[in-house]
């Protein structure tokens, strides 16, 4: 009988680690958060070459919130799926072609929904001497 009950205790034990082993993680998220002055005509525009993310955005005031001041864009990438996605912001007016600038972050999202950035390139506005780092996205 102790040797049945010990076996029972044994298998109870493997099956909640193997479910343990098997929960998943929450997914994460990344933000960035690029500056923005609206005031000019000036946006963002993001697109996603494999569309793994929802993306959501909040723009929010520069210090001393004076008119026609910029701020920041702040863009949320949830991911909705595994897999690569190439995520291209593109900064212009609607009315006029081209970007004037133009931020590309390759990411990748394994099935856990992990966040894993595997490069990234582009320019800000701005001359040599104030341009700005591209800004690191942030992982949570």
């Amino acid at each position: 009988m102790k040797i049945r009950q010990m076996a029972l205790l044994l298998v109870c034990c493997a099956a909640f680690f193997m479910l343990a082993a098997c929960a998943k993680k929450e997914p994460q998220t990344a933000t960035v958060s690029l500056p923005s002055n609206p005031t000019t005509g000036y946006s963002w525009k993001v697109t996603q070459s494999n569309e793994i993310f929802d993306i959501t955005s909040e723009y929010v005031q520069g210090e001393g919130g004076a008119v026609g001041a910029g701020g920041y864009e702040t863009f949320t990438l949830t991911p909705t799926g595994s897999g690569e996605d190439a995520v291209i912001f593109e900064y212009g007016r609607s009315w006029e072609e081209g970007a004037a600038s133009e931020v590309t972050y390759n990411l990748s999202v394994d099935k856990q929904m992990q966040i894993k950035v595997t490069s990234f390139k582009g320019s800000l506005p701005g001359t040599a001497e104030e341009m700005p780092d591209i800004p690191q996205i942030e992982i949570k």
